[in-house]
């Protein structure tokens, strides 16, 4: 028995060492996510379904070659076969659509020599069949028929409009529909080099632009009329970011794709659509249905993200196109693929490493991709591996109905969009497309519900409008007379009160609160003088701008929301509105307690109080036009506030000045120095609430350690 025993340990032990001299490919463990912008402006990761999953690696061995030192670029030939470049080896494979090997292509030159391109990080093949190979240490780009024998080679050309220090070293060739050729050069900060069918330099083409507010506008004026030279010596230029990929679509329009802008910043438009006149024609579409240009959206992560104990910014180093018109990117840092679609909407994020990249899907350093039909192929230059991610079932019926969306046959694709919510319920595409076809269909209800849902603010619109207009033409009639009535009652009771000369509001106190708002200096002078402020009034307004200001954030129209409902704070909310109020209170009447103010801390409330009446009014105003009133209206409603908040500082600086017997002028910097109490005592509290936090933190550890020792 006890030989048995040692028998099994023996072979258990055995076994182990065995497999562990193994290397397990497994499939990569993260999951595909998208990253989803909230009512409130913030990012959030939602995790959604496979769109892409990685079903192989070819690597050298599979391929049946000797290991190359590393594999720089991959091009597809539609239709045809694919193009691995090995530049640290000067070697191409070919591979077939089964993404097996049908050769190794030598290049060579005219009389018959071998051509050494190592070093070289781009391959381009044209129509003509025409190998096109950017030697990028070699300074060159190397022109080759398709039996590999160069014919023509590209150097750093002569033109007026090269600089003196320009150091050409090609590493992205492309060739539009046109027959333009374009080289990007490492480094080169003046967009891509642009020829003409005949290899004539022809001037730079899609630069990316830096920006520039007034002040660096103001700024460099100023050094300009300022500068000597040994000022000028110490000054330093922002140049533009380089452009690292090219890519083309169907319609010929040319993509550029730009890498690592700062490693502790996030970047902004890292992909962008070149005009034939050189300007950017991508345009990200807001949910509320305008469009900003994609030089100002970051089509990465929305913050830094921390990897192996580092924070690296992310770095795009690949793009490519689909037939589709879907935008694929490749990310360096951490490994992954975005998948965008012609409006910039984010379809799916797959792919993993972090120098790792032990496991199939992840990387240890990406550095081409491309897509070849329905799949992505992503190189790895380090292992010299080339990974296949293939389309899902998932995936095929999202791209088939997102291309159907934006052929507008919003009715056909309703049942794709029907089975991609069944699998996937947090796909806010899928709502956006059914809203849509809903709302051709006429189907208002079922509009507005799934609009919502998917924060398509544009058809929500639509259909509310539709709504409003079916309602008001249904009842017109009664709807008219309500209004003349309302206007006949308020009339002759205007008219009663002027005949019997007797007020509309006979209580002394309230009338003083109301005339608050159109004769502040009289009002405000009674309650100083007369004792007309009362403090029940005070408290009652303190609390309607608390409701109103809790109500605006959560019961307002959806197109006004700019607030969750559901992870709404409403203590955020009355330190911002009863809390501001009382602490403005109390350190105004602190200061001009010492400054010979006349007012007391009650008659201050009482004044400050009155005087956000407008605000009050505002915030219920905001909450009824919300839901009746289109999308266009919320700049102009927002704006409005201005005004209301420039007429509440009106009354309240008439206000403090009455009770304190103040001048303007010593109101205003009083009032400054009450603002900066304010701070100081907010500076405190939150002091407080972290040494609180900390304390019982430590308390509770200390209980801890007791109980278990």
């Amino acid at each position: 028995m006890n030989g048995f025993i040692k028998k099994g340990i023996c072979f258990c032990l055995g076994f182990t060492v065995l497999m562990s001299s193994f290397t397990v490919l497994a499939a990569s463990p993260v999951e595909a996510y998208v990253n989803q912008t909230d009512v409130d402006g913030s990012m959030e990761t939602v995790y959604s379904r496979d769109v892409y999953e990685a079903s192989r690696q070819i690597t050298a061995s599979s391929l049946g070659v000797e290991k190359p030192e590393g594999i720089t670029d991959i091009y597809y030939e539609e239709g045809g076969e694919i193009y691995l470049l090995n530049g640290k080896s000067s070697q191409i494979l070919v591979l077939d659509q089964d993404y097996k090997l049908v050769k190794e292509l030598k290049i060579c030159e005219e009389d018959g020599s071998s051509c050494d391109f190592t070093g070289a990080e781009g391959i381009y093949i044209n129509k003509k069949k025409e190998i096109f190979i950017a030697d990028t240490i070699n300074g060159r780009v190397l022109i080759a028929n398709s039996e590999g024998v160069v014919t023509q080679c590209l150097e750093s050309p002569q033109s007026d409009v090269i600089p003196e220090d320009f150091y050409f070293q090609p590493k992205r060739v492309m060739e539009d529909k046109e027959g333009y050729f374009y080289v990007l050069s490492s480094g080169c900060y003046y967009g891509a080099l642009l020829y003409s069918s005949e290899y004539e330099f022809l001037g730079f083409y899609g630069a990316n632009e830096v920006e520039s507010t007034i002040l660096d506008t103001l700024s460099y004026l100023w050094e300009l009329l300022t500068s000597n030279d040994e000022k000028k010596s110490q000054q330093t230029q922002e140049l533009p970011y380089t452009v690292i990929d090219l890519a083309m679509d169907q319609d010929g329009y040319v993509y550029t794709c730009t890498g690592l802008s700062d490693y502790n910043q996030l970047g902004k438009g890292q992909i962008r659509k070149i005009s034939p006149g050189g300007s950017n024609i991508l345009y990200h579409r807001d949910f509320d249905g305008t469009a900003s240009s994609s030089s100002n959206y970051n089509f990465l992560e929305a913050e830094l993200v921390k990897r192996l104990g580092y924070v690296r910014g992310q770095n795009l180093v690949a793009l490519d196109v689909s037939a589709q018109g879907n935008i694929y990117a490749l990310d360096a840092t951490y490994g992954k693929i975005y998948m965008y679609d012609q409006d910039c909407n984010l379809l799916t994020v797959f792919g993993s490493g972090t120098g790792v990249g032990s496991q199939l899907g992840t990387f240890q350093t990406p550095a081409a991709l491309a897509v070849v039909g329905d799949d992505v192929l992503a190189v790895d230059s380090k292992t010299a591996s080339l990974t296949v991610f293939e389309l899902t079932d998932f995936g095929k019926t999202l791209i088939q109905a997102q291309e159907m969306y934006f052929d507008s046959d919003y009715v056909e694709a309703m049942p794709y969009w029907e089975e991609i919510l069944s699998q996937d319920g947090n796909n806010r595409l899928a709502y956006r497309g059914l809203a849509k076809a809903y709302y051709v269909q006429d189907d208002m209800d079922n509009a507005l519900k799934y609009a919502k849902k998917g924060m398509d603010y544009a058809t929500y619109d639509d259909a509310h409008q539709e709504k409003i207009t079916d309602f008001v033409q249904s009842n017109f009639l009664w709807i008219f007379l309500l209004l003349i009535l309302i206007i006949v009652v308020f009339v002759v009771l205007l008219l009663k009160i002027r005949k019997r000369e007797t007020p509309l509001i006979r209580n002394e106190k309230l009338r003083c609160f109301f005339s608050a708002m159109l004769h502040p200096f009289q009002a405000f002078h009674d309650v100083k003088y007369k004792k007309s402020g009362s403090m029940k009034i005070a408290v009652g307004v303190t609390m309607l701008l608390l409701l109103s200001a809790i109500l605006k954030n959560t019961c307002c129209g959806f197109l006004f929301r700019r607030n969750d409902a559901e992870s709404y704070n409403a203590l955020f909310t009355v330190a911002q509105t009863a809390g501001l109020l009382v602490l403005w209170s109390v350190a105004n009447w602190a200061i001009c307690t010492i400054m010979e103010g006349k007012g007391r801390l009650k008659e201050v409330y009482i004044v400050s109080s009155y005087a956000v009446l407008p605000l009050v009014l505002y915030n219920f105003i905001y909450l009824a036009l919300s839901h009746v009133v289109a999308v266009e209206s919320v700049d102009a409603i927002v704006g409005f506030k201005t005004f209301v908040l420039i007429y509440a500082f009106c009354i309240l600086s008439v206000g403090i000045m009455a009770i304190h017997e103040y001048n303007f002028p010593k109101f205003l910097w009083t009032s400054v120095v009450a603002v900066l109490i304010m701070a100081l005592v907010v500076f405190i509290g939150f002091v407080i609430v972290i040494l609180l936090q900390q304390l019982g933190n430590f308390l509770l550890s200390l209980f801890m350690e007791v109980v278990y020792r």
